[in-house]
């Protein structure tokens, strides 16, 4: 080649060069459009040609990396309108295996094999082979493993000798014919049994899959909990799923999980208030069998032969290896909490097992974490409205305020299963079948047991940790910068217990995530200051989150509640005047104080499992007050003399603590005195309103808007800090408590009354609670 063509080659490298992209650099070079490089050109034709339309970069980019995985992914990833949220999950590559059953109850269950480093991940991002590219969706859907038959049980209910029986004395007992009150059996049987349809389920797993890539942000489940369903659901053993009750969601959610996985479909125990025309026969086809809220009968007798067929019934699903799922707490979580279990389905289940008509059923605890919650109208019941009844158009009206809606991130948690016939041999101690079956205490007991193990091993999500900073902590505003700290703290404490985060990635990230999703509760930012509103809706929104977080700190409030209250004159004398005031405290005195509270909070909380001494639980909580610097323990001789002994001799030797009156400490005491604070301050009020009852009984619904006009003048007057405590949950579990002590008495017949069976038990209730109100700072 001559210096000639030589040149002229390094002329045309040099004008590519100048049109390609700098890909060492990463910049592109700008090239004036054609019109632009040629105006005589343009003047020419620009009417006959004009210029073409820019592509979209959008288009463009994304036409790239779809062919970008088709050359390098043989299986690319397929997902429509996911809303990627802030914080997400899918990047974790171990993580922390929570919600192991109990160790004393089911050893051999306990040391089944689990995947403990399975990561999450999210099943609304489905991956398919190249022939599902054009329908992936319906492909993905329609390749599920959902069975094609479902027994139908009807017949084989009506058949059974405990149905018979059944018949005879009912018809015995109400003077009617066999053929009338078999009739009415099989009326109470084809309005209760589901008639899955594996079709129906199909079109329902393709529905939800559209639902909730446009609501939500992703369904995130652990891939080692999925493998350990499995292998449950495979061992030819049924397994009933018991979920923790926040949402109507839950139901859909948990069934599309599974279905997800190739895992049969469960049979879910629905409330007949469900059961709405138009409505009934599609959730029977998706496996819901509908039964009552109450076993009594319109005299208020229990319906035995209604008790006899859901018996029968629920044997039949177990005894042809089906899946089923209920919900203990009977109802959905005003507040956020785990409510107290319900054991009537429980019941029949344990029965099944204990009369040998089943030889075992796995139990499955089961959590659901929002970042939002969908359902509405929860704040107005907890002010006292009436439930809207449920329709045909309020369940519409319910559809179209969720496809609405955006409801960010949701977190699936399936704690270990346990084998039902293990817990029962360790239970035949203490228990003896009758005619009744499995005492309720065992079965309130294992409910207890499974409520636990799910709340504790349920995600915590950065919505609710924002709000329970907030809603115990920074009551009166804090700035930005401290809450995002104190969040990142807050975090850090929830590791240390073992308690799981419903995200990963920066704790920055994750605060600003929460902080979006509690901004129509907070007032508008001032100089970088956040600000809870005052008015009783928001906070009580506010406190719903915050009650998700309460069990993580639940025994120590009540440990720093036992404090206060026996520091109580010392806190409003010397630890004011002095910080370097000092009180000892006896361990036996705080103890008892601290289970006496325990024992009044019985029914908002689940302290312990019934396995555990929950002394010994509160001795650990004054341990880690210990190791962290808040109480100091020492060694001091002390009580009476019981001995014999002549005066001035020890008798024994009584471990105590030290508290020192350092902002440090009272401030950290206050915070966790602070998440139990409304619970007292509602309590305290119900003993104050109980007085009014000696004049006269009143209606349990007149004597429950009483004492919430009660809390509400006592909030204007800025007597009261916590305006919360107006919620009718709470005080409802409050007048159960002194039902349960003896104060007041309830009628059993409609319209229930209250009565006050001992007149002078309030002032006594009135001084304890006072003594528990917080006055720390």
């Amino acid at each position: 080649m001559d210096e000639v063509q030589l040149g002229r080659l390094n002329d045309v490298y040099a004008k590519w060069e100048n049109r390609a992209p700098d890909v060492a650099n990463g910049t592109s070079r700008d090239v004036a459009p054609s019109s632009e490089r040629n105006p005589a050109w343009k003047e020419r034709f620009a009417a006959a040609a004009p210029d073409r339309p820019k592509r979209s970069a959008t288009k463009t980019k994304s036409k790239r990396k779809q062919n970008a995985l088709v050359r390098n992914d043989p299986f690319p990833p397929i997902t429509y309108r996911v809303r990627i949220p802030l914080v997400t999950s899918d990047t974790i590559a171990r993580a922390k295996f929570s919600g192991l059953c109990c160790e004393r109850c089911t050893p051999l269950s306990r040391n089944q094999s689990c995947d403990y480093e399975g990561g999450y991940e999210n099943i609304l991002q489905i991956y398919l082979s190249y022939d599902s590219k054009f329908f992936p969706c319906i492909s993905f859907c329609y390749g599920r493993q959902v069975p094609r038959k479902h027994p139908i049980l009807n017949e084989a209910v009506l058949k059974a000798t405990r149905i018979e029986e059944a018949v005879e004395k009912e018809a015995e007992e109400n003077l009617e014919t066999i053929d009338q009150i078999k009739k009415r059996a099989k009326k109470l049987i084809d309005g209760m049994a589901s008639s899955t349809s594996g079709a129906i389920i199909r079109l329902a797993g393709f529905v939800l899959f559209k639902l909730f890539n446009s609501v939500t942000a992703g369904i995130q489940v652990h891939r080692g909990q999925m493998e350990m369903i499995k292998a449950a659901a495979d061992s030819n053993v049924p397994v009933v799923f018991l979920p923790v009750h926040r949402s109507h969601f839950d139901y859909s959610i948990l069934t599309f999980v599974l279905f997800c996985h190739n895992i049969k479909p469960p049979h879910i125990a629905s409330g007949d208030n469900l059961q709405l025309r138009g409505i009934s026969s599609i959730l029977r086809r998706l496996g819901a069998f509908f039964i009552r809220r109450k076993l009594a009968n319109e005299s208020g007798e229990t319906d035995k032969l209604y008790k006899a067929i859901l018996q029968e019934y629920m044997t039949e699903l177990l005894q042809k290896n089906e899946h089923m799922e209920f919900y203990l707490e009977g109802g959905r979580s005003r507040t956020g909490k785990v409510l107290p279990a319900k054991c009537g389905l429980l019941s029949m289940v344990v029965n099944a097992v204990a009369s040998g008509d089943v030889t075992d059923v796995l139990l499955v605890p089961v959590s659901i974490s929002y970042d939002k919650i969908p359902d509405m109208g929860l704040t107005s019941e907890r002010l006292g409205v009436e439930k809207t009844k449920e329709s045909l158009f309020s369940a519409l009206r319910g559809t179209w305020s969720v496809l609405r809606g955006s409801f960010g991130e949701i977190r699936v948690n399936f704690a270990q299963p346990f084998s039902l016939e293990e817990y029962l041999d360790n239970q035949r101690g203490y228990f003896d079948l009758d005619e009744e079956g499995v005492p309720r205490e065992t079965v309130f007991s294992l409910g207890t047991h499974v409520l636990y193990t799910a709340d504790h091993s349920s995600a915590i999500m950065s919505p609710c940790l924002v709000a329970f900073l907030l809603a115990n902590k920074y009551r009166e505003g804090v700035l930005v910068e401290e809450l995002r700290s104190s969040f990142v703290w807050l975090c850090g404490e929830l590791d240390k217990r073992d308690r799981p985060l419903g995200f990963d990635g920066p704790r920055e990230k994750a605060f600003a995530h929460g902080l979006s999703i509690l901004k129509p509760f907070l007032d508008d930012s001032e100089n970088d200051t956040i600000r809870p509103r005052k008015d009783v809706s928001s906070l009580l929104e506010l406190t719903y989150y915050s009650n998700q977080v309460i069990s993580v700190f639940l025994i120590d409030a009540v440990i720093a509640a036992s404090i206060h209250s026996l520091c109580f004159s010392w806190l409003v004398t010397e630890a004011l005047m002095d910080s370097s005031s000092a009180k000892f405290l006896f361990q036996t005195k705080l103890l008892d104080t601290a289970e006496e509270l325990c024992s009044i909070f019985r029914n908002e909380f689940v302290f312990n499992l019934p396995c555990t001494m929950q002394r010994t639980v509160l001795a650990d909580s004054l341990e880690r007050l210990v190791s962290s610097g808040i109480l100091t323990c020492t060694q001091t001789s002390g009580g009476s003399n019981n001995w014999g002994l002549d005066d001035g001799e020890e008798c024994f030797a009584e471990t105590s603590y030290k508290l020192v009156a350092s902002k440090e400490n009272l401030s950290y005491l206050s915070f966790l005195h602070g998440t139990i604070g409304s619970l007292v301050e509602s309590y305290w009020s119900m003993a104050c309103c109980l007085p009014h009852l000696i004049a006269e009984p009143m209606k349990e619904k007149d004597f429950l808007r009483y004492v919430q006009t009660f809390i509400s003048k006592r909030v204007e007057e800025s007597h009261c800090s916590y305006a919360e405590s107006i919620s009718l949950d709470s005080l409802r579990n409050s007048l159960k408590y002194f039902m349960q002590e003896g104060v007041i008495e309830m009628s059993e017949v409609s319209p229930t009354y209250v009565v006050l069976a001992r007149p002078k038990s309030p002032v006594k209730f009135v001084q304890n609670f006072g003594s528990f109100k917080a006055t720390w700072l």
